[in-house]
């Protein structure tokens, strides 16, 4: 039979985690550039030509820089 004692304990053991702030931190770091007063806003999603990531910022409500939007508006489409 479980005593209070027992539940207490093993009820301890499954309530146990562990969770890596710091990694936690940098991943979510990984897309974003680092402003004033610890405001951060997000990097383009495309690679330059000499394949490193771009580190401008991106235009508002879009997944790319200025530069890059133009280079997509640009591209012809496939329907």
């Amino acid at each position: 039979m479980l005593t209070r004692s027992k539940v207490n304990q093993y009820a301890k053991k499954l309530l146990e985690i562990s969770i890596d702030f710091d990694d936690a931190s940098n991943c979510w770091r990984e897309n974003k550039i680092a402003r004033k007063n610890g405001c951060f806003v997000y990097k383009c999603e495309r690679m330059t030509k000499k394949g490193n990531p771009c580190n401008n910022k991106c235009i508002l409500y879009q997944n790319y820089c200025k530069k890059h939007i133009q280079l997509n508006n640009s591209l012809p489409r496939i329907k």
